[in-house]
């Protein structure tokens, strides 16, 4: 039976009808950020109508490809998501979609066609993401979003394209005290149908996913789920290291700062595509931090003296 994606690490979502699914229903997305996983593919598309089947191509390390499948549950929705989300942003990436023509059909194997096609633009997907690399950071407009207490905020699916922060607000304050409310956007301004919501407590945020997931708002039926990806943000102890040399990434980051304790993130933070020279790289625990920075401040990279000190604006919590 088809594999049904439950874990964090888990590569793929699907579901029993995806097997059935007419020709003309698959596509092929490329360009797809190092970071995006099939939940993060699955809940994109799921903004324009039910998915089947989602999955994103790893290589024997578990690294993404940058490319993946979605099955759409019908050929017509499937023209509808290359419409609305091809040249839509994901993860801070531009990604393409196009019909998936090696599946739904019976030329020598889904897999083996669909590879063949990812190595005859390799070369086209390798130039555009040297330009790209960097880590899921939340767009800064919902930054604020991602602050205050673990489990205050919500994220929301399937919500009418139409509608503004103010109309979402609005709907979620019969659940408690909306601090702030945001609708995702494309880089047409227009709505990509999820957005977030956060409370001033946990019980508020836990209020707002009873009330409203699963009911109606403006005849579209709500998902609403405590944001995971929000918490991740909110955990752990940060390191500010400056300096760096500019063509050092957010990988270079991590395998650096990885022997030093329990690391959850690293990023390079970019203007315009281009490394400003610093990053941040977060840790489980102060231990991992504290061992970073007797360690890493003034080690050498690329002939450069990084300098690593305490970030206390983001997740610092004096003990």
């Amino acid at each position: 039976g088809p594999h049904v994606g439950r874990g964090v690490l888990s590569l793929k979502y699907t579901t029993m009808s995806y097997q059935r699914a007419p020709p003309g229903s698959s596509l092929f997305v490329q360009n797809l950020a190092w970071a995006t996983r099939w939940q993060g593919l699955k809940d994109h598309f799921a903004t324009v109508a039910n998915v089947a089947h989602a999955d994103v191509k790893t290589d024997e390390y578990n690294r993404s490809k940058g490319v993946g499948v979605v099955i759409m549950e019908s050929p017509e929705a499937a023209q509808e998501a290359i419409e609305q989300l091809n040249g839509s942003e994901l993860d801070g990436r531009e990604i393409e979609v196009r019909l998936d023509h090696f599946n739904g059909s019976n030329r020598g194997g889904r897999e083996g066609g669909r590879e063949r096609g990812f190595r005859r633009n390799q070369n086209q997907y390798q130039q555009r993401q040297r330009h790209h690399q960097h880590q899921y950071q939340p767009p800064s407009f919902i930054q604020r979003a991602y602050e205050g207490e673990k489990g205050t905020t919500v994220f929301v699916e399937n919500l009418p394209f139409r509608i503004s922060w103010q109309d979402l607000k609005t709907h979620f304050s019969s659940a408690g005290n909306v601090v702030v409310a945001d609708i995702f956007r494309d880089n047409q301004g227009m709505s990509r149908g999820i957005g977030v919501v956060r409370f001033d407590s946990p019980e508020e945020a836990e209020e707002a996913v009873e009330k409203f997931n699963d009911t109606d708002f403006w005849s579209r039926t709500l998902t609403v789920r405590i944001d995971k990806e929000a918490d991740k943000h909110r955990d752990g102890v940060s390191v500010h290291v400056s300096n760096l040399p500019f063509s050092v990434n957010w990988r270079d980051l991590k395998d650096l700062f990885r022997p030093m304790g329990d690391l959850l993130h690293a990023e390079v933070v970019e203007l315009d595509g281009r490394s400003r020279g610093w990053g941040l790289v977060r840790f489980a625990n102060a231990e991992g931090a504290e061992k970073a920075i007797e360690e890493l401040d003034g080690h050498t990279m690329f002939d450069r003296q990084i300098a690593v000190r305490l970030d206390r604006g983001r997740g610092y919590k004096d003990e």
